[in-house]
């Protein structure tokens, strides 16, 4: 699956997003709505999700 991590760079909020080719313009911070967010380096985890999250998710996201 096209699991990404994103940082918000209004906000600073680290989020991770299911994201197909199609709509990678789409994506925004579930934090502020802002839609200027840059794709973060991730490693594979076998604990799965964000463990230092810096806001919120929205319950659509993430795998904490």
């Amino acid at each position: 699956m096209p699991i990404y991590e994103y940082r918000c760079e209004k906000c600073d909020c680290l989020f991770e997003q299911l994201v197909y080719s199609r709509d990678k313009k789409k994506v925004s911070c579930p934090n502020c709505g802002s839609r200027q967010v840059k794709k973060c380096i991730s490693c594979f985890s076998s604990s799965g999700g964000l463990h230092d999250g810096g806001c919120k998710s929205s319950g659509t996201t993430g795998f904490s």
